[in-house]
């Protein structure tokens, strides 16, 4: 049995008490998982490695150093990303040779020899969180479906619950039905299992298993977009910016300007990585000057948005050399001026104009201190896009 969640599909909020969670985190940390003793029948009989390229086998199998899954769990991971990685091999070896076929099997096999490579599903800690809290209270309880979902993302996973999905699966043992299961999504009009494991957006993903008072067994997958990690080395993003910033804030007794070299990312309109480096000098009477170092990762919501950061700095001239570490939490608005026509344009990211306002603490990592310089920072900068690059422009170079 399958029960699948896809990104429109969300269930009602919940209201949960302390008890209940106190309930259920000693279940997760206390409570041995249970293998039923009966033998499972099988569609396919082997995971059949060898014939698989030695490439695609581990370069499919991102969880191998997810310490908090099980090999299982880890296992079905592997067998979505082959599927992801090389869709017609994966048909080829999986799916065509299975007897008694229906159209969801045909379907299937279809929509695979069509597919092109796409990312790999890489393991989350917090997303297994969610799935566990879920298999355990799906398993206990003997209910099928999707309860608390909302809840459960929000609480394990809240920088990545924007775009989001889960697969429910019911009955099966091994890590390769499981998958197969999900793809051939038999008995679900709409394919959303299907879809879910084969999303280009679904990039991190968190399973686990427990046992199941109906079906013997349940699986949960639930899956996320990417985050900073994947915007930066793993996924191409949907659009790149290069700019410069320009700020002024009250960074020491008085006021310093800012100017630095900005490279922002922006994926789906809804995930946001900076990356600046920048040069800090006293406006009024001051010989001080400054570098920094930033990395931020935030998220819009609707016309604004908030970056959470870490911003490395450093004073001179001083006499010794200093070291501040500074978390730094950023409200931005997409601004433009006098565009297309329009005296003034909010949330537009095409060519973005950014105004950004940022609160920042300084943590001393050396002995020697600058001088004046405040513990709390307050700065107002705005990015000037000077260069982008967005996959629909990609596209167009490639016609």
């Amino acid at each position: 049995m399958l029960t699948v969640l896809n990104p429109n599909q969300y269930p009602s909020e919940i209201t949960i008490g302390i008890a209940p969670i106190i309930t259920l985190l000693t279940i997760l940390l206390f409570c041995p998982v249970h293998q039923a003793n009966s033998q499972e029948t099988s569609r396919i009989d082997k995971n059949r490695k060898s014939e698989w390229s030695k490439k695609d086998w581990r370069k499919a199998n991102t969880a191998r150093f997810a310490f908090y899954m099980s090999r299982k769990s880890k296992n079905v991971i592997r067998f979505m990303n082959l599927a992801r990685l090389n869709g017609p091999e994966f048909s080829r070896i999986y799916i065509e040779p299975l007897e008694r076929k229906t159209d969801y099997e045909r379907t299937l096999i279809r929509t695979l020899n069509r597919q092109k490579p796409k990312a790999l599903i890489r393991p989350s800690l917090g997303l297994k969180l969610a799935a566990m809290s879920h298999a355990y209270y799906s398993g206990f309880s003997g209910h099928t479906g999707h309860d608390g979902f909302n809840f459960r993302l929000k609480l394990f996973s809240p920088f990545n619950s924007s775009f989001t999905g889960e697969n429910c699966e019911y009955g099966s043992k091994q890590a390769l039905d499981i998958a197969v299961n999900l793809l051939v999504d038999f008995g679900v009009p709409g394919l959303g299992h299907r879809k879910n494991i084969l999303d280009e957006n679904f990039v991190r993903a968190g399973v686990s298993s427990f046992y199941h008072s109906q079906y013997g067994t349940n699986s949960v997958t639930d899956f996320s977009g990417p985050n900073m990690r994947d915007l930066l080395f793993h996924i191409k993003p949907d659009q790149q910016f290069i700019g410069i910033d320009l700020g002024i804030g009250q960074i020491s007794d008085r006021p310093f300007a800012d100017i630095g070299l900005s490279y922002l990312i922006c994926h789906m309109e809804t995930k946001f990585v900076k990356v600046d480096a920048g040069y800090k000098f006293g406006i009024v009477h001051s010989g001080l000057h400054g570098v920094d170092l930033e990395l931020g990762h935030g998220h819009s919501m609707g016309l604004a948005g908030w970056i959470l950061g870490v911003n490395i700095q450093s004073y001179f001239p001083t006499g010794n050399f200093n070291l501040y570490v500074q978390p730094k939490l950023s409200v931005f608005l997409p601004l433009n001026l006098f565009s297309s026509g329009y005296l003034w344009q909010l949330g537009e990211m095409e060519r973005p104009a950014i105004y950004q306002l940022s609160y920042g603490y300084n943590f001393q990592v050396t002995n020697t201190a600058a001088t004046g310089i405040y513990k709390h920072q307050v700065t107002l900068s705005r990015f000037i896009n000077m260069r982008f690059k967005n996959e629909e422009d990609r596209k167009k170079r490639r016609r």
